[in-house]
């Protein structure tokens, strides 16, 4: 959830600007398996589903890592930064909602990014989505990951590349566009005067780590090192064209 090149966050931004209202960023955790759903080997010797176990040590630090870098910079617009931790993955939703309608909150609108996974999926359209719709709030979901959207590039299950290509190449030229400056608060005449106060390390009790896949040491995370790698490689004789 990066602040450069975001669009569910810089479409965030021009409803907050529109409305004249403080545009706020919440994160809700991975919340980790119960013990009854912990992961278990199948019948026949099948692994586990992935998305029936908790977080690697790998996993969790760069997440964690990538956070400490968008709080700095959300920090630096002015921006609130609210970081969540459901009480179980069959109340994200419910969490969700209940931060996000509090008194002191009490927002407008919801925008979300698109995750293609299906556990990030069912929190925000099986779970929040309902509840946000009883109390009128929409919820508006960006695909921010890829250039062309998902849904714009093909209506259907796509059986491979050779079809999907052709319809990505009829639209890319409308959405290969240039990025708009991120400006977060700064349309508001009086600035949040709230700061953000983050326990990084209760994030990371929280998450319960797999500690048996620990973390990489020159893996960092945040948009400047991921583009100091990118141009490395761009600019590397033994990967260059």
């Amino acid at each position: 959830m990066p602040t450069v090149d975001n669009w569910a966050l810089l479409f965030a931004q021009s409803l907050a600007v529109q409305k004249e209202v403080p545009l706020r960023v919440v994160y809700a955790l991975p919340p980790p398996p119960s013990e009854g759903e912990a992961a278990e080997e199948g019948e026949d010797g099948a692994p586990p589903s992935p998305a029936d176990m908790p977080l690697t040590q790998r996993h969790g630090t760069f997440l964690l890592g990538g956070l400490k870098v968008v709080a700095d910079e959300l920090d630096s617009a002015s921006v609130p930064f609210d970081v969540l931790c459901p009480s179980s993955r069959s109340s994200v939703g419910e969490s969700f909602l209940s931060h996000c309608t509090s008194t002191s909150h009490d927002a407008l609108a919801v925008v979300c990014d698109m995750s293609p996974l299906r556990r990030p999926r069912q929190w925000a359209e099986k779970q929040a989505a309902p509840l946000l719709e009883e109390r009128s709030i929409p919820l508006y979901q960006v695909d921010a990951h890829n250039i062309v959207p998902v849904w714009m590039a093909s209506p259907k299950r796509e059986v491979g590349a050779r079809t999907l290509r052709p319809k990505i190449h009829k639209v890319f030229a409308d959405y290969c566009t240039t990025f708009p400056e991120f400006k977060g608060n700064a349309h508001l005449e009086k600035m949040p005067e709230e700061s953000s106060n983050h326990d990084w390390d209760q994030y990371r009790d929280y998450l319960n780590l797999d500690e048996s896949i620990g973390q990489v040491s020159d893996m960092n995370a945040g948009h400047e090192v991921a583009m100091e790698r990118f141009r490395d490689f761009s600019s590397s004789k033994q990967y260059g064209l």
